[in-house]
């Protein structure tokens, strides 16, 4: 199956991906354009010592340059890298091609890639990785599915697929091992084969490539699509100061935590089958949706304010003609 490139920030995982050239620089020395010192990333406060407030200066695949230090004491710092370039190769239909820069995001048990080579952008997504929770989880880990249609998928809408500048289709064979070589590099070592027969469209992809680990924060998570299982609810739901949850919710602990929900629905059964139960929030930041089976929590799913429930808007019947 082809289908166009997806354009804009929103990827197939479900969560906001997007960067400026900017912030891809700055993502490998864990810093935003300014920030307090205490919020970069462990290794880059340790390589800049005593310091009170960071400013990214320049960046490349080699070394970082930032302008650390205290009050009117500030002072130009170098930060070296990891060389990419030695480490990344890949080959897409047995051309050789260059890692020059690689993000990598994790999900709701789905790992995304997003690549940047001399031939162009590709990306990889809803890689399974149902059992990692954190980069950190990732410790000689590997994905194998020799046939990716007839793999168990918890959503079965969300395959993995992968993509190019000309396109992107299904992965049809998939073999990826993953490793975290500290707490900001995924080293990433990929095979994979498409169902696609398309001149057009790439069949193979295979090699190694070091991506920057970037986790996931609370804006991102408000512009999350779709349902979420249960069990990434204790860590995510804090993340927008909420109340987690445990894995084996039921309803009596979201009416703990939340208290009476403001709407519910489903139980309905149809010639199509039933409408599992479900019960909603209406939150100071944003609308929180729990799915119960069996008094069981299954999924929870998360709304922008901005982006209200389609059973909250009006329709044009319910608007009056003044």
């Amino acid at each position: 199956m082809v289908y166009p490139r997806p354009s804009g920030p929103t990827q197939a995982s479900g969560v906001h991906r997007s960067r400026t050239p900017t912030d891809r620089l700055c993502q490998p020395v864990g810093l935003r354009r300014s920030c307090p010192a205490k919020t970069a990333a462990p290794w880059v406060r340790d390589a800049l010592g005593d310091c009170d407030r960071v400013h990214w200066h320049k960046a490349t695949m080699a070394r970082a340059v930032v302008v650390a230090g205290r009050a009117n004491q500030m002072a130009r710092r170098v930060i070296t890298l990891a060389n990419w370039n030695n480490e990344s190769l890949l080959k897409l239909d047995g051309k050789s091609l260059s890692v020059l820069h690689a993000d990598a995001s994790l999900f709701a048990g789905r790992l995304g890639i997003d690549i940047d080579t001399d031939f162009g952008e590709i990306a990889l997504d809803n890689i399974p990785v149902r059992d990692i929770f954190d980069f950190r989880d990732f410790r000689g880990y590997r994905v194998q599915i020799p046939n990716c249609e007839d793999y168990g998928y918890e959503n079965p809408l969300l395959h993995p697929w992968f993509s190019t500048d000309s396109g992107y289709a299904d992965i049809q064979r998939l073999d990826a091992s993953l490793d975290l070589l500290d707490d900001r590099l995924l080293s990433v070592q990929i095979d994979l084969t498409t169902s696609e027969c398309e001149d057009a469209l790439p069949r193979s992809l295979c090699g190694t490539l070091i991506a920057n680990c970037c986790p996931l924060d609370s804006t991102q998570l408000l512009h999350s699509l779709g349902p979420i299982p249960v069990r990434f609810a204790e860590r995510y739901l804090p993340m927008l100061d909420l109340p987690g949850l445990p894995s084996d919710a039921t309803q009596k602990h979201a009416i703990a935590a939340f208290g009476p929900p403001d709407h519910s629905g489903g139980g309905i059964s149809s010639k199509q089958g039933t409408i599992p139960e479900w019960i909603r929030y209406a939150l100071p930041n944003c609308y929180l949706r729990f799915q119960i089976v069996h008094d069981r929590i299954t999924n929870f799913t998360i709304m922008r304010l901005s982006d209200p429930p389609c059973d909250l808007l009006k329709t044009e019947s319910d608007i009056s003609v003044v």
